[in-house]
This record gives C-alpha cells, sequence and structure tokens, in this order.
C-alpha cells in the first residue's frame, strides 16, 4: 500500500511516468501523482503519464490527487487489462495526452469505478477526460466531468463497453471539433439523475453536448441539452428534462 505519498517530476520511456502497476494488488490513499512525463511514443503499452495500471490488478485510490501528467496517451491514468480500478473522493486535473484520453481505460479493463471525484481541466487530441474502450464496465457515481478540452469528446470519447453515469455533472467542456460533452461511437451509456448540457462545439458556438455515431445511449431522470430533446430520450416514462442552460456555478471547491 501506499499512504501520503508524493510522486512527482518524474519521466520514462516506458510504463507510467510516475508508477507502474502490474499483476498485483495495491490500496493508494493520500498519494498524490504530479507533472510526471512517459515519453513513449509507439505502443498503447507504454503510456501513462502519472500512473500505468496492466496486467490483472485492483487498485484502489482514495483522495488522490493527479495533476499535470503528460503523456501520449492515458496522461493521468492509464489502466489496460486489469481487473478492478477504483478511484474515489480523488482530483484529477490540468493533465495532458498528446493522442488519447488523460484518462484511457482500454483493453478488457474489467470493472473501473470513480466515487466522488472530479475530472476538470484536463486536455487530449481525442477524449479529454476520459476514453473507454471495449470490454469494459465503467461507473461514475457523484462525479464531476468539467472545462476538459480535446477536438473530439471533450468529456467522454466513448469505443465500446457498458458505461453507467449516476448523480453525474457533465458540463463546461468545450470539443474544437465534434461532441462537447460526449462522443459516442460504440457500446452503451446509460445516465441516470445526471445533468448533461452546458457543452459546447466551439467550431460553431453551439450547445453540443453528445455527438453519437453508434452505441446506445439512454436517460432517466436527467437534465439534457436540447438537442437531445428526442424520442425515446424525451418519452415521459424516462422523468428527463431538457435545458441548454443547467445553471451551474463555476467549478468550486465547496467543502
Amino acid at each position: 500500500s501506499l499512504s501520503n505519498v508524493v510522486i512527482d517530476h518524474n519521466k520514462t520511456a516506458s510504463y507510467g511516468g510516475g508508477l507502474q502497476v502490474n499483476h498485483t494488488s495495491l490500496n493508494m490513499t493520500d498519494v498524490t501523482l504530479s507533472n510526471n512525463l512517459s515519453t513513449a511514443t509507439h505502443d498503447h503499452s507504454y503510456t501513462g503519464g502519472g500512473i500505468n495500471i496492466n496486467g490483472n490488478c485492483s487498485v484502489t485510490m482514495t483522495r488522490a490527487k493527479i495533476t499535470g501528467n503528460s503523456s501520449k496517451n492515458g496522461a493521468a491514468i492509464y489502466t489496460s487489462y486489469t481487473n478492478y480500478l477504483t478511484v474515489i473522493d480523488s482530483t484529477i486535473s490540468g493533465n495532458t495526452a498528446s493522442s488519447f484520453g488523460s484518462v484511457l481505460v482500454t483493453g478488457n479493463s474489467g470493472t473501473v469505478s470513480f466515487i466522488d471525484t472530479t475530472i476538470s481541466g484536463n486536455h487530449a487530441v481525442s477524449g479529454g477526460g476520459l476514453i473507454v474502450d471495449a470490454g469494459t464496465a465503467l461507473y461514475l457515481t457523484n462525479v464531476t466531468l468539467s472545462d476538459n478540452s480535446s477536438p473530439s469528446g471533450s468529456a467522454m470519447l466513448i469505443q465500446g463497453g457498458t458505461s453507467v453515469v449516476v448523480n453525474t455533472t457533465i458540463s463546461g467542456n468545450t470539443a474544437s471539433n465534434i461532441g462537447g460533452g460526449v462522443e459516442l461511437d460504440s457500446g452503451i451509456l446509460n445516465l441516470a439523475n445526471t445533468i448533461l448540457a452546458g457543452n459546447t462545439d466551439s467550431g460553431s458556438a453551439a450547445p453540443d453536448d453528445v455527438h453519437q455515431t453508434g452505441g446506445t445511449l439512454t436517460a432517466q431522470y436527467s437534465l439534457l441539452g436540447t438537442a437531445l430533446d428526442i424520442a425515446p430520450l424525451n418519452n415521459a416514462s424516462n422523468k428527463n428534462v431538457f435545458n441548454n442552460a443547467p445553471g451551474l456555478a463555476a467549478l468550486a471547491n465547496n467543502g
């Protein structure tokens, strides 16, 4: 286990600029991963600026701060072929990926859960906040995704698996091309008691909460942008409301 540890300003040309976890279990409490760098460019496995988790691992992070890390893919967290990853009461901010995802969940990553966590101010060429790939069950509960940026899928880019999003806010993210909030290419996205509104496409300055090219989107008891006021999302039984201005204050620590 790791507790009350700061892992800062490290660099690697291989796995995990700050930390690499492989075929083991690890509990992390009050750990900071900051300003770490992976310079690898040739393979998705050699990525993860903050932490790389690869190969039948079980990792729990509580009150983690993952900030200012950089890599080609998975600037903050890269996880692949992992049994379980759980992130609780944590902050993932200011990370930069030159290609895919500040948090990249790929390659049959098992069950990945974010609870009471903020993912903000991250940037990637695709999937500024989160990328979810095939073979993964992703759960977001009481999560905020805000101020993330990318040409496409600024908060989330979903390319497979099943994503269940509950009591979560996805707002204030900006794409320079498509999918200011979410780009859904394949897989399943299920929203419940969630705000998905107030995201934009800076190219047209228009609301752009979901760009869907495939997959399945469902939502219940949620506040959605008006472009999503279509069947079946607007069926009365789903209890959704539609508004492009969710009336949220700026992201802040409110205690």
